[in-house]
């Protein structure tokens, strides 16, 4: 939800980047994000920050402190599995993405990586979003799975991400991430595996 008193219309809440936000009883929600490309363009990987709170000084997290993981890869998970705290989820999306040092047969893709991170961490959400996604009409969409699932395990109502979809999707595709986004914050809690080792 915007804060129409404290909305200028610049379309930073479409970025996650607006003090306007608020998405609790009425609460003003500050957010910060961090984006990094890096060598995007030429495979490499994209990874985002992003913080909430009450207050909240500097989009950028120090190591063992993010409350949530969300990775769209399982190599993604592991590269940057050192920002989890002790107590957070690390939320992973069950694909392969082969880096291009593997695509050249420079290196080989890690096996065995879900049980790996199943080993380092107490609280774990695997996805197959691609499956899901798939079965919701358009497997591109399998990032709203993703943040479904985040959002559950965040504890944010539903009905705030649903307007965000309606406001920024084009019309076409509402629906088909509306229903993706649904199956993703239905399934987190079903599929949270806690490591006991």
């Amino acid at each position: 939800m915007i804060n129409p008193v404290k909305c200028t219309k610049c379309k930073a809440c479409l970025r996650l980047g607006c003090p306007a936000i608020y998405i609790r009883n009425g609460d003003v929600i500050i957010v910060k994000m961090t984006e990094v490309h890096g060598m995007a363009q030429l495979g490499g990987s994209v990874t985002t920050q992003i913080r909430f709170g009450d207050k909240v000084y500097s989009p950028l997290m120090e190591t063992g402190t993010a409350h949530v993981l969300l990775a769209f890869e399982k190599l993604e998970a592991a590269r940057f599995l050192h920002y989890l705290s002790e107590e957070g989820t690390l939320i992973v999306n069950d694909a392969e993405i082969p880096p291009v040092t593997t695509l050249m047969g420079q290196e080989t893709y890690p096996q065995d990586l879900m049980q790996k991170l199943v080993r380092q961490v107490k609280s774990m959400v695997p996805v197959d979003a691609a499956d899901i996604a798939q079965k919701c009409g358009n497997v591109r969409t399998q990032n709203m799975v993703l943040v479904g699932v985040l959002a559950k395990v965040l504890n944010l109502e539903e009905r705030y991400f649903m307007e965000a979809i309606e406001e920024t999707v084009p019309e076409k595709y509402v629906k088909v991430n509306m229903e993706s986004f649904r199956k993703g914050y239905k399934l987190s809690y079903r599929k949270v595996h806690i490591n006991l080792l």
